[in-house]
């Protein structure tokens, strides 16, 4: 069977995943699937530091192969991600979730067991696209900024994704260390950055639509986090006029 690195990244948000942890916990332990979890933290605080500690040691209860990865300063999400998967080796797929239970436990096993059954030559992408066997629960000013994301993203890029920044993705291991040397991106713009070189290096981009639930309590600041991830389009764009990916 395949062998799977999943990773989900956590800054300052130890109360939600240790309501979603065990969650996922369970669902893992029962999907039978040989599944490497680590949690990787963003740098955060002591304290913060010490609740994940407890949580994932409980964690390890219900599913013994569960690792904590801790940073004593900020690396943000991407690299949060990147960190993980560059810390397994001898991995089929590599894959993240976030950590605040947006994507519930069984979704995202089943999306796993979905996407594992395809070649090698292909992500798989969760998407946010409301239906009745996949519902979406998010706030209106989101569902709109998503449109103006998505937009901006085809100005900046030309990549054509309905949803390039849905919590979890899983990709061939051999795909991502084809081009994990091209990846400078560290915020919530890598998944743009990635996914435009996966699709560069021949790799096909399947996109599952999932069920998604705002979650209460985040960290992502509206204005900021989009001021910073147009900063980060404009430098995808740049390196994509130099040739660099």
């Amino acid at each position: 069977m395949p062998r799977i690195a999943l990773v989900t990244p956590i800054w300052e948000d130890s109360n939600r995943f240790g309501v979603y942890g065990p969650k996922l916990a369970r669902a893992i332990a029962a999907s039978n699937l040989p599944i490497k979890w680590i949690v990787s933290d963003d740098g955060s605080s002591l304290i913060e530091q010490e609740r994940l500690k407890k949580i994932v040691e409980d964690l390890s209860i219900i599913y013994p192969e569960v690792h904590l990865v801790l940073s004593r300063n900020r690396l943000r999400k991407g690299a949060a991600i990147y960190k993980g998967w560059n810390q397994v080796s001898s991995m089929d797929w590599l894959a993240f979730v976030d950590g605040d239970g947006a994507i519930k436990a069984q979704d995202l096993i089943n999306f796993i067991n979905n996407s594992i059954s395809n070649k090698l030559d292909t992500c798989s992408i969760s998407i946010r696209k409301s239906s009745y066997l996949t519902p979406v629960i998010r706030q209106f000013k989101r569902r709109i900024s998503l449109r103006i994301f998505r937009l901006l993203v085809r100005m900046f890029t030309g990549l054509c994704l309905a949803d390039t920044q849905c919590g979890a993705k899983i990709i061939p291991a051999i795909q991502y260390h084809k081009i994990r040397h091209k990846l400078r991106e560290s915020g919530f713009i890598f998944d743009v950055e990635l996914l435009i070189n996966l699709t560069s290096s021949g790799c096909k981009i399947r996109s599952v639509p999932i069920s998604w639930e705002e979650i209460p309590g985040g960290k992502v600041n509206l204005i900021y986090d989009s001021f910073g991830m147009i900063c980060g389009l404009y430098r995808i764009r740049k390196r994509i006029k130099n040739g660099i990916y």
